[in-house]
């Protein structure tokens, strides 16, 4: 990820598998929702999480080893 700047297309994908991992839904029953998805891209000193978003984490790599 830091050599080259990965496609929007992907970064939504691999956000939506963490989705799908931390809210499952087999069809009969959706998991249960501990957290608004919005709360975790959220500073934790706001509140949330503190997970950033995969093409502004890829963006910052990208700078940091240039």
């Amino acid at each position: 990820m830091y050599l080259f700047t990965i496609p929007t297309s992907l970064a939504r994908c691999l956000e939506k598998i963490v989705r799908d991992f931390l809210w499952p839904n087999n069809g009969s029953t959706k998991g249960l929702h501990w957290v608004n998805w919005g709360e975790i891209f959220c500073p934790k000193h706001q509140g949330g999480l503190g997970v950033r978003p995969l093409s502004e984490m890829n963006d910052a790599i990208k700078i940091k080893c240039s």
